[in-house]
């Protein structure tokens, strides 16, 4: 009897332990996750005005200047983006045929919703994610368990926040789409399996991530094709599925037929022939480009990918980044499309110690137009022409 007593006094006081360390990691978890309560820094050093209103519409890129606090609730990052739109309302630029773009992993922040505030004021990326791990310990874990990819940990990371991500990023949208009765083509989010239901971005909360972007129509409801990321890039194989390129969506809009490309995929002339032979008349391209001034450094080359026939061999190692931008994208590629109007929109801001880089391109009747991105926030506005857009 003694034995058993006293076996059972050790059961009781370690279970005693484990409830206390379960409770207090509870409390710690949830302490500190108030979100960013100021107003809004929009921070917008440049607007472009490119052509004339003919009254055939327009299309917007917004460049923002975002930080990690604009993250850090739905509420932050609504106030946020909408001050940019508020700023194109003032200049007359928001009409019912006017088209709005937004840089690539706009959303993909939105992991930070609601975390503790060192995540999103963490001083790197490093940092900041392990502190999104610590505070998350059983979603992470099971993410990890079920990841469909190389990378465990950052497959892990975006889907512990795949429905949160998602339903921010659509109420936002489309918020703001309804509010200014325009079509948003919504820069890029990454979520596990994503598909879109009654006009609304949706996710699974499971299966492989994607870096994908919505397209909002003026009433605030998405239409049903999502723009999926066809070239991911080697930052991204090993936790990012790619999508396939006969699937690039061309989306009827007010202002004509508009086709997406994020980032890496206007590098490759078969994405431009798609959407040509598809009927786009408009291309909008969202983008990131990582690393401080890296638009002055050398090239490298075509990361993760085949190198497309038509470029110079002589140039990975050459030329600037800058100048392999401007042949090989949007503003080297759209010549002998059909493709009549484009923008480009870049990601900008102090997001932990990411850097970033951007320039501004705008397409008018097929001759693009390219200038040096100061580091703030940029508001391009291209008016399509007398050949219009559809």
């Amino acid at each position: 009897m003694f034995l058993t007593n006293r076996k059972h006094r050790k059961w009781t006081i370690s279970i005693g332990i484990i409830l206390l360390i379960c409770g207090g990691y509870h409390v710690w978890r949830m302490t500190g996750r108030e979100g960013y309560t100021g107003d809004p820094q929009l921070n917008i050093e440049l607007t472009y005005e490119y052509g004339k209103d003919f009254g055939n519409g327009n299309i917007v890129a917004i460049q923002p200047w975002i930080l990690g606090a604009d993250y850090s609730s739905a509420q932050a990052f609504r106030s946020k983006l909408d001050g940019y739109f508020r700023e194109a309302d003032r200049k007359g630029w928001l009409r019912k045929n006017t088209i709005v773009v937004l840089p690539e992993y706009l959303g993909a922040w939105l992991l930070c919703a609601g975390e503790k505030r060192s995540v999103w004021e963490a001083p790197t990326i490093m940092d900041a994610m392990k502190m999104k791990v610590l505070s998350n310990i059983p979603s992470i874990i099971a993410g990890a368990v079920l990841a469909p990819c190389a990378d465990r940990t950052k497959y892990a990371i975006f889907r512990s926040s795949g429905k949160k991500s998602a339903s921010i990023y659509d109420k936002t949208l489309s918020y703001l789409a309804r509010k200014y009765h325009i079509t948003i083509a919504g820069g890029s989010v990454i979520l596990p399996s994503p598909y879109v239901e009654d006009g609304h971005l949706r996710t699974t909360g499971k299966g492989p991530l994607y870096n994908v972007s919505p397209v909002y129509r003026p009433d605030g409801n998405a239409y049903p094709e999502l723009v999926i990321k066809v070239f991911v890039t080697a930052d991204e194989k090993d936790f990012v599925s790619p999508g396939k390129i006969d699937d690039l969506p061309v989306f009827d809009t007010p202002s004509g037929k508009l086709g997406v490309l994020i980032c890496a995929d206007s590098w490759f002339p078969q994405a431009f022939r798609v959407l040509s032979q598809k009927q786009a008349k408009l291309v909008v391209v969202s983008s990131f480009i990582g690393g401080d001034s890296s638009l002055r450094e050398i090239w490298k080359g075509y990361s993760n990918a085949k190198t497309p026939s038509d470029v110079n061999p002589t140039d990975p190692e050459k030329i600037t980044s800058f100048e392999a931008w401007k042949r090989y994208t949007l503003p080297g590629r759209i010549s002998g499309t059909g493709i009549q109007f484009g923008v480009l929109s870049c990601l900008r801001g102090q997001l932990w110690d990411l850097g970033s880089d951007s320039f501004v391109c705008a397409v008018r009747d097929g001759k693009p137009s390219v200038s040096d991105s100061p580091d703030g926030a940029v508001l391009t506005n291209v008016w399509i022409g007398r050949s219009q857009g559809k």
